[in-house]
């Protein structure tokens, strides 16, 4: 129980710090928090970079169309990769709406 509750506690420090408290959180730090899920380093030079092509196409996808709260779930997701069904369960039908958007705009990044 206290592991569940420090790690809450730095989720929310580090998503107070980023200024997710109101608004949408930066592009940037969604982009960040997705790429972490990647090992670049067992990546070909030309793989890592098609990876970072569609890294940026979902960050700036999900940033134009999720709501604040949307972002600040995915987010989550990224942080706490054990959770993310749950955080997943959690978006609005409309994110869930925005988020096959994204990947119908993005997916195309993978070959091209």
């Amino acid at each position: 129980m206290l592991a569940r509750t420090s790690a809450a506690l730095a989720l929310a420090v580090v998503l107070g710090a980023s200024g997710c408290g109101a608004g949408k959180p930066p592009q940037g730090e969604l982009r960040e928090v997705m790429a972490k899920s990647v090992d670049f380093s067992q990546l070909s030079e030309a793989d890592a970079a098609a990876t970072n092509k569609v890294l940026d196409c979902y960050a700036e996808q999900m940033h134009s169309k999720l709501s604040p709260e949307g972002l600040k779930l995915v987010i989550q997701a990224g942080l706490s990769p054990d959770q993310s069904d749950e955080l997943a369960s959690k978006l609005s039908e409309k994110d869930q709406a925005a988020m096959a958007e994204v990947v119908d705009a993005c997916s195309g990044k993978l070959v091209g």
